[in-house]
C-alpha cells in the first residue's frame, strides 16, 4: 500500500457549488466519517501539532473546521480542499486560539456540503497539559495472561518523569499492591510474569508518576492470570450475511489466544449434513486471504470454521450463513432526488443512482398522491440521466423517482427513499459565501471576490453593511450571476465590523442574505508594494505535491508568478502563473519541475514588471516519495518500506485513535531501507503510521487484527 505525501495546503478561494451530490461512479452514496478527534477527553495543546483523520469514499477533496461551541457552528476554516484521510494541524498556524473545553471537528466534501461528520465528542484546547498518565494494555475485558509469560504493559502520559508500575489484586477484601518496576522511561514495559503469583481473574495494573504519586491510572478491566491457558478461536469475518463472488480475494479473520497455528475449513449445509472441505492448514497470524476459485459451488449456507492444529476440538465457526455467488447480486439505489428536494417545473435535473448491472435502466416518476407511476426514460446506461421536467407536471410534494433494471425490473429497483417537490414557482433564497468565514481583512484599494448562491431568475443587488453605524451602501445593483469584484474605495472607513448583503432586486425586504461573520477594512498602505510570504526560504517541497504560494499587495491590478533557478548559468525563470489575484495554489507537476536546493519565487506586476520580489532565500524541490507497508491489516509485526525516501534522518511514530503514539523510533535511510515495527501486543483497532523529517510528512492508515 502507498501514498504520496502531502504536506499541508490551506487555499483561500471561492467555495465551488456543484449540483451533482455524488459521484456517478461510485457504487455507494458518499459519507465522511471521523476518526479523531471522537473520544471523550482529547486534550490538544495550542501551539503543537495534531493528526486529524476521518474514513470516506469520496472521489474529490474535502473541507476542515473548526468549532469552539460544541458544533453549533464551525466559523473557523483549518484547510480547504485537502486530499486523503488524514491532515496534520500544525495549532500554531491556526490564528486566535484560545482556551475553550468545547471543540469540534468537521470534515466535509467540497463536491456536497451535506455530506460530512463531525467529532462526537468534545476535545480541549490548553496552554499546557495537566500531568497525566492512560493505561492502555491490559485494559480491554477478557485479557487472559499466563504465569511465567513475558507480556507487554504499555500506556501513555505526559510527563517528564519516570513512572512506577503496580500489580494491584481486587480477590481479597481490599485491593493489594505489589511492585513490579520503578523508575521506568518510555511508554511500555516488558514483564516477565512470577510463576508464584495466585492464578484468579481480579488483578489490574496501576502506573504511576515517580515525582507526584497521585497522577496515576489503573486498567479500566480487570485482567486474569492463569497457569494455562484456556484454547480459544472467534470468528470474525466471515460472520453472515456477506456474499463472496467466484474469482475474488476476501479475508479471512478471527481471534484466538493460541500458542499454535491454525486449519481452515469451507463448512457447507446446503444439503441438510454439513460438509468440510480444506481450505488452508498450520495458518500464522489471524488472517488469511482466501482466493475463491470455481472449484467451490454457489450457495448461500456456507460457513467458515477455524480449529486449532494442535487440538482440533479447540474450534469456531462463523455465528450466521455467507454466499458464495457467481456475480454479485443485482442492485439499484437511487441518489437524488432523495432528500426533500424542491425541483421547478420546466427546468432540466440530474436524476442519479449506483448500481451494479451489467445491462440498462429505465426510469419512472411515482406520483405519490395518485398511485401513478409515469415513463421518464428506458434503456439508459451510466449512472445519471438529465431530465427536462415537464411543464405539465401537476406541483405538489409527494413525489419519487424509480430506477429499475431493464433486463429484470420486477426483482431489481429502487425508489427515492423520501419525496420531493415539483413547484410552479420556486421559494426565493440567497445565501452569502464570502466574505462569510471569521477573520477575513480586505484592504482600501483592493478588488475582492464576493460571492453568493441563489435560486432566483432575475438579479439581485449588493450593500455593505456598516454594523458599527448601522448604515447600508450600495456597492452594486442588477447583478446577474452569483460573483461580483468590489474595487474597496481607497476613503472607506477601516474598522473590523462590516458585512456584505445581498438581496433580490425584485423582492429586496423578503429575499436577502448577509455575511454570517464581520470583516475587516484595513487602511491603505503607503506606496506599491509586493512582499513574498511563501515559499520564502528553507521550504522543503516534494514535487508531485500541492503548495500555497502566498505574498502581500496593495495594487490593483494582478501579478504574475515565475520559478526562480539559481542553479543555471545564467539564472533561468519559468513561468508557473499570469494574471493572478489572490493566493496561488501550485501543483508542483512530475517531469515539469527538477529536484534542486536554489530555487526562489519571483511575484511581479502584470502592469509594471519592474514592481516586483522574490523569496528571501532559497527554498528546495526533492523527489517524489513513496512509502509501502505491509501487511496490512497487521497481526504481529509490519514492515515499513523506505524505498522511496531520500537520504536523511527519519522520525517514525505509531499513533492510536486517541491520537497517542504507541510506537516511535528514529531511522536514517542513508543506511536503512525498511523498519520493523512489532505490532503483538497493541489492542485490534485502527493506528495511523506517521514518517517524518522536517516539513515533510507521510502517513499511513494501519489496521491491527489480531
Amino acid at each position: 500500500m502507498k501514498k504520496k505525501i502531502y504536506n499541508s495546503l490551506l487555499i483561500l478561494s471561492c467555495m465551488l457549488f456543484i449540483s451533482v451530490a455524488y459521484d456517478t461512479n461510485a457504487q455507494d452514496p458518499y459519507f465522511v466519517e471521523m476518526i479523531q478527534p471522537n473520544e471523550a477527553g482529547i486534550e490538544v495543546v495550542i501551539g503543537s501539532e495534531y493528526l486529524i483523520s476521518w474514513t470516506d469514499n469520496l472521489s474529490k477533496a474535502v473541507h476542515i473546521k473548526l468549532s469552539t461551541d460544541g458544533g453549533s457552528t464551525f466559523p473557523i476554516v483549518l484547510a480547504y480542499n485537502v486530499e486523503g484521510s488524514t491532515w496534520l494541524w500544525n495549532t500554531a498556524n491556526t490564528p486566535g486560539l484560545t482556551e475553550s473545553t468545547t471543540c469540534r471537528i468537521l470534515v466535509k466534501s467540497v463536491v456536497d456540503g451535506s455530506v460530512r461528520d463531525y467529532s462526537e465528542n468534545d476535545f480541549s484546547l490548553v496552554t499546557e497539559l495537566d500531568p497525566s498518565i492512560r493505561v492502555l494494555q491490559p485494559n480491554e475485558t477478557g485479557i487472559q495472561w499466563v504465569l511465567g509469560d513475558t507480556r507487554l504493559i504499555s500506556w501513555t502520559d505526559n510527563l517528564s518523569g519516570k513512572v512506577g508500575l503496580e500489580l494491584v489484586d481486587y480477590s481479597g477484601a481490599s485491593p493489594s499492591f505489589s511492585t513490579i518496576a520503578t523508575n521506568v522511561e518510555g511508554s511500555n514495559y516488558s514483564w516477565d510474569i512470577p510463576l508464584g503469583l495466585t492464578a484468579h481473574e481480579d488483578y489490574k495494573i496501576k502506573i504511576y508518576s515517580m515525582d507526584n504519586t497521585s497522577v496515576q491510572d489503573k486498567s479500566d478491566n480487570t485482567f486474569e492470570l492463569s497457569e494455562t491457558g484456556d484454547g480459544n478461536i472467534e470468528v470474525l469475518q466471515p460472520d453472515g450475511d456477506e456474499i463472496w463472488d467466484k474469482g475474488s480475494n476476501h479475508l479471512i479473520s478471527w481471534t484466538d489466544n493460541l500458542a499454535g497455528n491454525v486449519g481452515i475449513e469451507l463448512v457447507d449445509y446446503s444439503s441438510g449434513s454439513a460438509s468440510f472441505s480444506t481450505i488452508a492448514t498450520n495458518v500464522e497470524g489471524s488472517t488469511y486471504e482466501w482466493e475463491i476459485t470455481d472449484a467451490y459451488d454457489e450457495g448461500d449456507e456456507y460457513k467458515i470454521k477455524i480449529y486449532a492444529m494442535a487440538d482440533p476440538s479447540i474450534q469456531n465457526k462463523s455465528d450466521d450463513y455467507f454466499e458464495i455467488s457467481q456475480e454479485s447480486n443485482g442492485f439499484i439505489q437511487v441518489l437524488q432526488p432523495n432528500d426533500g428536494e424542491q425541483w421547478l417545473r420546466g427546468t432540466t435535473k440530474l436524476i442519479s443512482w449506483t448500481d451494479n448491472l451489467s445491462g440498462k435502466v429505465g426510469i419512472e416518476l411515482n406520483d405519490v398522491t395518485a398511485g401513478t407511476f409515469t415513463n421518464i426514460a428506458t434503456d439508459i446506461e451510466g449512472s445519471t440521466y438529465s431530465w427536462d421536467i415537464p411543464a405539465g407536471h401537476a406541483a405538489h410534494d409527494n413525489y419519487k423517482i424509480k430506477i429499475y433494471s431493464m433486463d429484470d425490473p420486477a426483482n431489481i429497483n429502487d425508489k427515492s427513499d423520501n419525496p420531493f417537490s415539483i413547484l410552479e414557482t420556486m421559494p426565493g433564497s440567497i445565501t452569502v459565501l464570502q466574505p462569510n468565514v471569521t477573520g477575513i481583512k480586505w484592504a482600501q484599494g483592493e478588488e475582492h471576490l464576493i460571492s453568493w448562491t441563489d435560486n432566483l431568475s432575475g438579479k439581485v443587488g449588493i450593500e455593505l453593511n456598516d454594523v458599527n453605524a448601522g448604515t447600508y451602501t450600495t456597492i452594486a445593483t442588477d447583478v446577474e450571476g452569483s460573483t461580483y469584484s468590489w474595487v474597496i474605495p481607497d476613503d472607506q472607513t477601516a474598522h473590523d465590523n462590516y458585512k456584505i448583503k445581498i438581496y433580490s432586486m425584485d423582492d429586496p425586504a423578503n429575499i436577502n442574505d448577509k455575511s454570517d461573520h464581520n470583516f475587516e477594512i484595513t487602511g491603505l498602505p503607503a506606496g506599491s508594494f509586493i512582499t513574498v510570504i511563501q515559499p520564502n526560504g528553507g521550504d522543503v517541497w516534494e514535487i508531485g505535491s500541492t503548495h500555497l504560494i502566498s505574498w502581500t499587495d496593495n495594487l490593483s491590478g494582478n501579478v504574475g508568478i515565475e520559478l526562480v533557478d539559481y542553479s543555471q548559468t545564467p539564472t533561468s525563470f519559468t513561468t508557473i502563473a499570469t494574471n493572478v489575484t489572490g493566493n496561488y495554489s501550485w501543483t508542483i507537476t512530475s517531469g515539469t519541475y527538477d529536484v534542486g536546493d536554489e530555487y526562489k519565487i519571483k511575484i511581479y506586476a502584470m502592469d509594471d514588471p519592474t514592481l516586483q520580489d522574490k523569496s528571501d532565500d532559497y527554498f528546495e524541490l526533492i523527489p517524489e516519495m513513496m512509502l509501502s507497508v505491509h501487511p496490512n491489516p497487521v497481526n504481529q509485526s509490519m514492515t515499513v518500506g523506505l524505498e522511496g525516501l531520500d537520504a536523511s534522518t527519519y522520525e517514525v511514530a505509531l499513533y492510536n485513535q486517541y491520537n497517542i503514539a504507541v510506537e516511535t523510533s528514529r531511522v536514517n535511510t542513508a543506511a536503512n531501507k525498511e523498519l520493523i515495527i512489532s505490532t503483538a501486543n497493541l489492542p485490534n483497532g485502527i493506528y495511523f503510521l506517521m514518517v517524518k523529517s522536517g516539513n515533510d510528512v507521510i502517513t499511513e492508515k494501519v489496521v491491527v487484527q489480531h
